[in-house]
């Protein structure tokens, strides 16, 4: 993949032309020894973390089909996506924070950040929300779905959880960066069987509120709510009182990075959210959820990947500064021919059981074929494919490769899916195939070698 202008994005070249710190063989033994035991540490948690996750949705989709109409369950599905287009406004904070976390020679810089970010987008994320129940009559009247007054005090709800959400992760970003990612995961655990006990209570307890769409979907979320609390508050104690204002450096990494994430989160919002709304707005609900529940079981068949990508890339950011670039070319080929195989393993096993999975999933209340149920294995398996590269792309602080991917990628499902409106051809197979082709012709190709290019320079640069 080409480089914008023929330079190297940012944090590229500091990765490239740092020197070992601190050098020799001990250094590098000692380096790939702490990131082994902080992997071990977080990937064990992260088991934990994704049995409770997996539980949470076994328990809460078959009782929201059980309880809803399509109409109130498709709805439900739509608006847990507003958390993608929430995190737009956070998506470049989080990495800048676990970065200058990870960075031992700017923790006194570390609590002012977090103050400061915290302040910021609790004050952005207030105003939003005022905005929207003073525009409420305009919003209802503009005929979108969206807005309808069916289901607005949904959208104000999902709003309202979903900035907190987002406000509170701070404190997941801090701890990721500080080797803590195995608490980020017992919390999602907690917050998931918190979740499950509370879906519980409404549906069997309380079941004249059973059929209470907006009740379930904040019942669905405070568990999650109230473990980040807890987090946060944690947080705000172990860095202290700030000693140092993020200053003119923080604002120039933060600009860049979000630049560079809010491509990708884009594309990822478009394409996701993009697809599940325009089935919605087309009046099919049935195809708008399974759209959304096709996304929810690749984050499920997804967990693998994130417990391991998401301690692994500060890990590798490390290494690269250190120049320890072996280490990281063997950890990218292991993790390759991981995820292939995975890829690959969710394909095989789609036709046999993909179908009762779904019918299981769903209480009967959604059916699929196996040849769809195929299709979707396929789909998770060219996105899998590519897994392996994002840690190394986020460890070299190459976020502008990932947007600039993403974009690219976006543009192609974009002109697929407005053939398939063009043509009165919408429906959730099409859609599916549509993705699967934009991935192919983008990203399955373009980020094994941006990742792969990457790894070259690095070895040569010191040598250089």
């Amino acid at each position: 993949m080409k480089i914008v202008n023929g330079e190297l994005p940012s944090g590229e070249a500091e990765a490239l032309a740092a020197g070992p710190v601190p050098a020799g063989a001990s250094g590098a033994a000692e380096r790939a020894s702490q990131g082994a035991r902080a992997l071990r540490l977080a990937v064990a948690s992260s088991m934990v973390s994704k049995v409770c996750s997996v539980t949470l949705q076994l328990v809460s989709i078959p009782l929201f089909a059980r309880v809803l109409d399509t109409d109130d369950f498709s709805a439900l599905m739509v608006y847990n996506g507003i958390s993608a287009w929430l995190a737009l406004v956070a998506i470049g904070l989080w990495p800048t924070i676990t970065s200058i976390a990870a960075d031992e020679r700017k923790a006194p810089l570390l609590a002012g950040v977090v103050t400061v970010s915290t302040a910021a987008l609790s004050a952005l994320f207030v105003a939003m929300i005022v905005a929207t129940l003073v525009l409420r009559p305009q919003l209802e009247a503009s005929g979108i779905n969206l807005f309808s007054a069916q289901h607005f005090e949904l959208f104000v709800a999902a709003l309202v959880c979903f900035a907190m959400l987002t406000v509170l992760s701070i404190g997941e970003a801090v701890n990721q960066g500080q080797h803590r990612q195995h608490v980020n995961n017992l919390i999602t655990a907690g917050g998931s069987v918190l979740n499950v006990i509370f879906i519980v209570l409404i549906s069997f307890v309380a079941p004249s509120h059973a059929s209470d769409v907006m009740l379930l979907f904040v019942a669905s979320q405070l568990g999650f709510i109230l473990v980040r609390v807890i987090n946060m508050a944690a947080v705000l104690m172990r860095v202290g009182r700030p000693r140092e204002w993020p200053g003119k450096a923080f604002a120039l990494d933060l600009a860049r990075n979000t630049k560079s994430l809010v491509q990708a989160q884009l594309a990822l919002a478009f394409i996701q959210q993009g697809t599940v709304l325009l089935c919605y707005e087309m009046h099919q609900p049935r195809d708008a959820a399974l759209l959304a529940l096709l996304f929810r079981a690749n984050l499920l068949l997804h967990s693998l990947v994130y417990m391991i990508n998401q301690p692994l890339w500060p890990i590798i950011h490390r290494h690269m500064l250190a120049g320890d670039w072996a280490w990281v070319s063997r950890t990218y080929r292991k993790l390759g021919a991981i995820y292939v195989s995975y890829g690959l393993l969710a394909v095989a096993g789609a036709p046999f059981v993909g179908s009762a999975a779904v019918s299981l999933w769903t209480a009967g209340e959604f059916v699929i074929p196996a040849s769809q149920a195929t299709l979707c294995a396929a789909y998770f398996a060219v996105l899998v494919a590519s897994a392996a590269s994002t840690p190394v792309l986020m460890g070299a602080q190459a976020f502008s490769s990932l947007g600039n991917i993403g974009t690219i990628e976006l543009v192609a499902a974009s002109v697929l899916c407005a053939a398939l409106y063009l043509f009165d051809a919408v429906s959730f197979p099409h859609i599916v195939m549509a993705l699967i082709a934009a991935n192919v012709m983008t990203a399955l190709w373009m980020m094994p070698a941006r990742a792969l290019g990457l790894l070259r320079r690095g070895a040569v640069a010191p040598h250089a």
